[in-house]
């Protein structure tokens, strides 16, 4: 008992430590689980070793759980940015929407609001994106720049 209370002492130490990406956050809790479940085998050095390989086998299958939802976030963020810069083509403020293809909780919006305006010698436009995560919404103005031939958020 005393083992499983200090596993999950040190796990919440690791996880409230800030941890910057699902894939470290995954290598993370990997590696604590695989020592706990490696401290359950033998006794003496033979329980070090196997906390030892616990923890690294834990620690890999992690991290690779931790950066493929990570690739997963990446294909999220890319869709809100196409939606942004099509609706940055839009002159009538047309909504334009996407869902996420992995998860149906995930979905957002990007709507061009306001007129376009000069900044410094450059086309500007402002556009509302809007993130919508288990029916928790987000809602954000991101300026967007028209630097040579590309829309920039700045």
């Amino acid at each position: 008992m005393k083992k499983i209370t200090g596993v999950g002492i040190i796990l919440t130490l690791l996880l409230s430590s800030g941890c910057a990406n699902k894939q470290q956050t995954g290598a993370v809790i990997g590696a604590v689980v695989g020592v706990a479940v490696g401290s359950l085998v033998g006794k003496g050095d033979g329980q070090a070793l196997g906390m030892l390989v616990g923890g690294a086998v834990g620690g890999l299958v992690g991290n690779s759980i931790g950066q493929t939802l990570d690739e997963l976030d990446e294909a999220e963020k890319a869709k809100a940015e196409r939606a942004s810069l099509d609706a940055l083509e839009q002159d009538d403020g047309k909504k334009i929407e996407w869902n996420s293809d992995d998860d149906e909780e995930i979905s957002g919006s990007a709507e061009l609001i306001g007129g376009g305006y000069e900044k410094q010698g450059e086309s500007c436009r402002p556009v509302r994106e809007l993130v919508v995560i288990d029916g928790v919404s987000s809602s954000k103005v991101v300026e967007y720049c028209l630097k040579g031939n590309s829309w920039v958020a700045s």
